[in-house]
């Protein structure tokens, strides 16, 4: 287990505070690296301290082609910083309320365990992603074979809200949830919005999902078998295939 417990608003010893993406337990800033078998945790109790910023992030990865097989990561409120270029995740698990998989990179989640934990709430126990994909980029988050879990009450977690860093309007955010399985706790209406941007405003959608929290709305976009071709692992990835095939 590689573990610590930082947090946005703790103050750096040179001045200033840690904010967000400081707050991370494990960096990872160059490109080609795996991780395997291991948990990446951010220990941080939220009713520690008595301060507005809580977020406390598990891994801060970016660059391209970084595989984590078989990995944990623990945290509460932004536990995973996908923070540009390409990731693989593979039959990992991670565990978060609010926005605790977010940022701008091209990823993809297979045969992974996505669990929301329970806020206490009976209206809102967070959201698990919270996307920055640039409009530039064809494709985002990909969410495969996996499995949405949580003790939470029903229809209380969203799929994910557009994040836009800045409020840039061009980081749109991109999320595909594709033959997954969905819990109870995950809200019927799916996708909410952020910071003033709209849901509908991003590229939120669903192919073929099932379980009691993969329902059909209006607010719930699903591509046809056409477009839901064209989301490839290899093709999220920029052309990258982790697997090797």
């Amino acid at each position: 287990m590689l573990t610590y417990d930082n947090y946005a608003g703790r103050e750096r010893p040179t001045g200033g505070t840690y904010g967000t993406s400081g707050s991370a337990s494990v960096f990872v800033n160059g490109s080609d690296f795996t991780a395997r078998n291991l948990t990446i945790e951010n220990s941080f109790v939220e009713s520690s301290v008595d301060v507005q910023n809580k977020q406390a992030v598990a891994l801060n990865v970016r660059v391209d082609r970084h595989q984590f097989i078989n990995v944990r990561f623990l945290g509460n409120q932004d536990t995973l910083l996908t923070n540009g270029g390409t990731q693989y995740f593979y039959q990992c698990y991670i565990e978060g309320d609010v926005d605790f998989i977010f940022g701008g990179s091209r990823a993809v989640f297979e045969e992974s365990v996505i669990h929301s934990l329970d806020r206490g709430s009976s209206s809102n126990n967070g959201y698990i992603t919270a996307a920055s994909t640039m409009i530039t980029e064809p494709f985002g988050y990909l969410f495969l074979n996996s499995k949405l879990t949580s003790d939470a009450a029903a229809g209380t977690v969203w799929l994910g809200r557009p994040w836009h860093p800045g409020g840039n309007p061009d980081a749109i955010a991109s999320v595909l949830f594709m033959n997954t399985e969905m819990g109870a706790h995950i809200n019927p209406i799916g996708w909410t919005d952020m910071s003033g941007f709209l849901a509908k405003d991003a590229i939120f959608a669903e192919y073929q999902n099932y379980g009691p929290g993969a329902v059909i709305t209006d607010t719930r976009p699903q591509l046809t078998d056409e477009e839901a071709a064209e989301w490839t692992i290899e093709k999220v990835l920029k052309g990258w295939n982790p697997k090797g095939e």
